[in-house]
């Protein structure tokens, strides 16, 4: 039993931060994936990571009280680093709820099917469109070569400091703030731009409903910007992916 032991141990380490890390991650942690695919995914991959790392010696010999610190520590590495990745996707919803707040829609939502949760209707086509063209260039791929590299940066049994973790966290929180504002800039200077031609038609014919013109007016002229500038989701993708291996703590 002590050389079966000496591989469980480890085996069940690496399975631990990487459910962590897959309970939190998009893609793997969209709630609408069937549990069944979501534990057929865990374990294939801790198998893979667990064969590469080989077995590292002196972990199954830990007292019960430091194999529990020890287990608890993987899973706050592996779920800080599915929060910071997480964190970094939202910058396309980001985008798309600032577009929606000045097109007067806030109180529009639907159904994001990535989430299972009402949102609103411009930020869930931002968040789908972009969780697509992540898909498309094999952005998921990003995310397992991440977890690898947090086991050969942190092995098994130790992890970052929580400062690191949480420097980390802030950091993808900032840089997620400033992403989505770059993806909604043009559409937001467009809907100034009505704003400003709207008042001023506002002081020319004070007889005119300004109230009454400016939603439809604000409503055409967003979703003929998000017409024009939806593709600007595409080089979004390529600067999360260079993100997420500058700011995590790996």
């Amino acid at each position: 039993m002590e050389p079966l032991l000496a591989y469980a141990v480890p085996f069940g380490f690496v399975m631990i931060r990487t459910v962590s890390f897959m309970i939190v991650v998009p893609v793997f942690g969209w709630s609408f994936l069937p549990w069944r695919l979501k534990v057929t995914i865990a374990v294939v991959a801790s198998t893979f990571f667990a064969a590469s790392l080989g077995v590292p010696e002196g972990l199954d010999a830990l007292p019960l009280p430091l194999m529990v610190l020890a287990a608890a520590g993987e899973v706050v590495h592996g779920a800080a680093l599915g929060l910071a990745i997480a964190i970094l996707f939202v910058a396309a919803r980001f985008g798309g709820r600032f577009i929606e707040r000045q097109m007067g829609m806030a109180l529009a939502s639907m159904v994001n099917p990535t989430t299972q949760q009402r949102s609103g209707a411009v930020d869930a086509i931002y968040d789908i469109v972009a969780a697509v063209l992540f898909l498309s260039v094999n952005g998921h791929h990003a995310f397992l070569l991440i977890l690898e590299r947090s086991f050969q940066s942190f092995p098994l049994g130790s992890t970052p400091t929580p400062s690191v973790l949480l420097s980390g966290i802030v950091e993808a929180t900032a840089v997620s703030f400033v992403l989505g504002l770059r993806v909604a800039a043009p559409i937001i200077v467009m809907l100034f731009m009505i704003s400003v031609v709207l008042g001023l038609m506002a002081k020319m014919v004070p007889e005119m409903n300004i109230l009454f013109t400016s939603l439809p007016a604000r409503c055409g002229v967003g979703m003929l910007g998000i017409a024009l500038f939806i593709s600007r989701l595409a080089g979004l993708t390529d600067e999360l992916l260079s993100y997420m291996g500058r700011i995590l703590p790996l």
